[in-house]
């Protein structure tokens, strides 16, 4: 003998809400693999030298290394005079007195971390001041290719850039109807306005109706 037996299911709405919840997981882990990269941009150490003469050292010279040290360096900056211990003119004072004035130079310019000392050179014809200093230097994932039409695209510095530009461009140039940037509106019946009305009951805590049962029998 069968008894049957009937109930009543009434499903919640955290029910609904995880069963959503659940559906949209799965479809993500079976979403196909997008375009984006999956590699970090990469960071690449590196020696910096530099090996100027002491006559053709220059104010320029300063301030082009103290930049590129400031974005680019990290630790002691050394720098070393080499000098001719037989020299009567360029000897051992003569490139003291020039690395420390490269040391102040550099100083003023916020460089704090200077090593500065001297070398003795055996029949060297000039002094020259060499530069040594480790560097960091960013380049692209790995694997990637700039996007077409960028290659040749000069990439420095532009200090009168302002962030978010090429962002906006391109997006102005995806607006159908331009003068909906106006803010007016153009209907009275527009899709935007049917949507609010969708979520007004909502959005004021109106109650939904209860959801009508379910019956079942075995």
């Amino acid at each position: 003998m069968f008894t049957q037996v009937s109930f009543v299911f009434k499903p919640s709405r955290f029910v609904y809400l995880g069963l959503v919840l659940s559906l949209s997981m799965a479809a993500c882990s079976l979403r196909e693999p997008d375009h984006f990269t999956r590699n970090k941009v990469q960071l690449i150490e590196e020696r910096v030298t530099q090996d100027v003469s002491v006559a053709e050292f220059s104010d320029a010279n300063v301030l082009a290394l103290a930049n590129h040290y400031s974005r680019h360096g990290d630790g002691p900056l050394e720098v070393v005079v080499s000098y001719n211990p037989k020299s009567r003119s360029q000897g051992a004072m003569y490139a003291g007195q020039k690395a420390a004035e490269v040391a102040a130079s550099l100083r003023a310019q916020g460089v704090e971390n200077i090593d500065a000392h001297i070398m003795p050179v055996k029949d060297l014809s000039e002094s020259k001041i060499m530069i040594s200093y480790l560097g960091y230097d960013a380049l692209g994932p790995k694997d990637c290719e700039l996007m077409p039409g960028l290659e040749h695209r000069k990439i420095n510095a532009n200090e009168s850039y302002r962030m978010g530009c090429s962002v906006d461009t391109i997006f102005a140039k995806q607006i159908a109807r331009p003068r909906d940037l106006l803010g007016q509106e153009t209907s009275a019946s527009t899709d935007g306005r049917r949507s609010a009305n969708q979520v007004e009951l909502y959005r004021t805590g109106v109650p939904n109706e209860p959801l009508e049962g379910e019956s079942a029998s075995e």
